[in-house]
């Protein structure tokens, strides 16, 4: 199902399908952009992946020598665009079970991936959060908190950045 809607200066589109194994799938996006000054245009998505065995789904284009024999996940992104950049992302993924490695490496294996992630921008800079990231790497299980700030330049003081890692857990 696809929907489009479009008038002098607001467009909508929806779209809903249903993957091979009758999982749906749905992407909303709205956006505001005129045709002379399209690169000032705003846009607001929102993606909603089921959780589904993607691995025979991806083309090699995509993977290229990634092997990936097992990826199930599903999860939720939105995103804000505007003033040529992208101003706002969340996203919430969880895997329960990945196996792929690279080339011809040996296999990794993730159980019960769960990542919840933000990012933000505005004029004094951006930030970027990690509030969650676990998994069961090969039978131990993984858990990090991560932020990424940057302080743009103002007459009186330089560019910033600061990373930081709240928690590295490897139990």
């Amino acid at each position: 199902s696809l929907t489009l809607k479009t008038g002098s200066l607001h467009q909508r589109l929806d779209a809903r399908l249903n993957l091979p194994d009758g999982q749906p799938l749905s992407l909303n996006v709205r956006s505001k952009v005129t045709a002379h000054e399209w690169r000032d245009g705003e846009a607001q998505a929102y993606l909603s992946l089921p959780q589904s065995e993607w691995s025979k789904w991806l083309p090699k284009s995509l993977t290229r020598d990634w092997k990936i024999r097992s990826l199930k996940m599903g999860g939720e992104a939105w995103l804000t665009w505007g003033q040529g950049a992208l101003q706002s992302a969340v996203t919430r993924l969880n895997a329960p079970h990945f196996k792929g490695g690279y080339a011809d490496r040996k296999p990794a294996i993730i159980d019960n991936l769960a990542l919840n992630a933000w990012f933000q921008r505005d004029q004094k800079g951006m930030r970027a959060t990690v509030d969650s990231l676990a998994m069961d790497l090969n039978g131990k299980r993984w858990e990090s908190r991560l932020q990424l700030q940057q302080s743009a330049a103002t007459a009186d003081s330089e560019e910033v950045w600061h990373a930081q890692a709240d928690r590295l857990d490897l139990t």
